[in-house]
């Protein structure tokens, strides 16, 4: 009985699902942007640690800098981004933050490895950062 009812999956599987499983309408930078909103609480993280509270601090203009995929483990991968801060209404000062992130340890999720606070100079803006 549970051949049959494993075969009769396999076939409606096989005949009711389409083969083709990747999302057409998805661009590279769709892509990237979706990784950078998934990297935001690492970057709260790494301010949070910097400046012991994240009170009136937000982000902008992320970026991602590299992403190295382990040869070994092909599921394990480490991300390097960058975002940009600022103060209530987009005011300075302005800090730069990169962070790396690895699942290294735990496939299933992601570290905070390390990162690094800096201040930007003063004038600077998504479009020259």
């Amino acid at each position: 009985m549970k051949t049959i009812l494993m075969l009769c999956m396999v076939i409606y599987n096989l005949f009711f699902f389409p083969y083709n499983t990747f999302a057409q309408n998805i661009n590279d930078k769709d892509k990237d942007e979706l990784i950078t909103q998934f990297l935001e609480p690492y970057y709260l993280i790494a301010l949070k640690k910097h400046f012991g509270s994240l009170y009136n601090i937000s982000t902008q203009c992320e970026r991602l800098i590299e992403i190295k995929r382990d040869p070994d483990r092909p599921k394990v991968f480490t991300v390097e981004a960058k975002t940009m801060t600022f103060e209530g209404a987009h005011n300075p000062p302005h800090y730069s933050v990169t962070i790396i992130v690895s699942n290294k340890d735990d496939v299933f999720n992601f570290k905070l490895i390390n990162y690094k606070v800096e201040k930007t100079p003063l004038g600077t803006t998504c479009q020259n950062y």
